[in-house]
């Protein structure tokens, strides 16, 4: 990777990261810490594509931040139905935003999939797929196996295992990661506005990868 964000940083994204890390520093697993930094990349790029930009409605854009936010609190307290809230909230929001809906919206969860899926942005049927198990979890269904018969005692000292964080972690990743690829499909020219000649910084946000990806759609379309 690039690393000339390290000594150009039109964004100060650097200290904000630094910041990020410090509240992480009892946390003895980097994969985790890591993991959580990559989530974090892409909700900065978020703020900053609401900050940088004239955009009219921003609602769900701030809630996808907001739900980020706390899905990665609920990952480190342990609290991994809340998690899944916090999950299945993101995924609503983020239609919402990929359909460039109004702060006012209140269409259905149903149609916005419907939508969603028409307009065939992104990996409908990964996001399809987290929400299902979401909604598992937030409606305690038993493909959830929630410990039901758990005491108050019990549930209250009951802590995740580091490798149950750390798979919760990923999935939020590879969620967030797919939002980012269609925000950046979908807000294409406010984007290109913002990270003008601060290419090197977006790559460093989205990921080398999703900056790939959308790089090879811009050709695409560029050649049809």
């Amino acid at each position: 990777m690039d690393n000339s964000i390290l000594t150009h940083d039109p964004f100060n994204v650097k200290n904000a990261l630094d910041t990020f890390r410090e509240e992480f520093k009892d946390i003895r697993n980097e994969g985790l810490v890591n993991t959580f930094i990559s989530i974090l990349k892409k909700v900065i790029f978020f703020n900053l594509t609401i900050k940088e930009s004239n955009l009219h409605n921003t609602r769900y854009f701030n809630s996808i931040i907001y739900d980020a936010l706390n899905a990665i609190i609920s990952i480190c307290k342990g609290n991994e139905r809340y998690c899944y809230f916090d999950i299945r909230s993101l995924i609503e929001n983020s239609l919402r935003v990929s359909l460039r809906l109004e702060d006012n919206d209140e269409m259905s969860v149903t149609s916005l999939f419907y939508r969603f899926n028409e307009s065939g942005l992104g990996n409908y049927q990964l996001i399809k797929n987290y929400y299902s198990l979401a909604c598992d979890y937030v409606h305690n269904n038993s493909r959830a196996d929630l410990p039901v018969t758990s005491s108050y005692v019990e549930l209250k000292n009951s802590h995740s295992s580091e490798e149950r964080m750390l798979q919760r972690s990923r999935d939020l990743l590879q969620l967030i990661s797919e939002i980012t690829y269609i925000v950046l499909v979908v807000y294409n020219d406010e984007v290109n506005h913002i990270f003008y000649r601060k290419s090197t910084s977006l790559k460093f946000l989205v990921s080398e990868r999703i900056y790939k990806r959308i790089s090879e759609l811009d050709n695409l379309k560029q050649e049809a």
